[in-house]
């Protein structure tokens, strides 16, 4: 009995490379793994702000998005301010949710967004995206600029 013959690409393509872009991201459909998401209030009443550290779940994502439904509700246009003080990876689960709350309330009424992290790579990601959603302002801040990233904000 002989094996089936596989090319390496085939495996590269099939296997590998998607569990090295998994693995790289940090995605995970593990749940075990703790995670917290603060909300916090940095004086500007139309902001969703909030503190990521750990891996992020479903559970945590919930919380951001039901508080952006609240502010949506009361606002014409919303802001974000994201401070991430770690972080560990994301469920897919939490990606699939931002998608379905993208696509309920749309992103018209999201005018700013401001992460604050020390995380170099993640700049490059926030440029990519500043790029697809035009719409959004979108700019990363050092931990000590927490308060250069208010300001930003509050110019909204």
């Amino acid at each position: 009995s002989s094996l089936p013959l596989i090319k390496y690409g085939e495996i590269f393509n099939n296997y590998i490379e998607p569990f090295f872009i998994i693995s790289l991201l940090g995605i995970s459909t593990d749940h075990k793994e703790m995670a917290m998401i603060e909300l916090l209030e940095i004086g500007i009443d139309n902001a969703v702000a909030f503190r990521m550290a750990g891996k992020i779940t479903e559970k945590d994502m919930a919380l951001v998005l039901s508080e952006a439904k609240k502010k949506m509700a009361h606002y014409e246009n919303i802001v974000f301010f994201e401070q991430l003080d770690s972080f560990e990876g994301i469920e897919i689960a939490v990606i699939i949710e931002e998608f379905k709350f993208y696509f309920e309330v749309g992103i018209s009424n999201i005018s700013k967004l401001a992460i604050v992290t020390d995380k170099k790579w993640l700049e490059k990601i926030v440029s990519i995206e500043d790029k697809i959603f035009k719409s959004i302002e979108m700019k990363c801040f050092s931990i000590e600029d927490k308060d250069a990233a208010i300001a930003f904000l509050k110019n909204a």
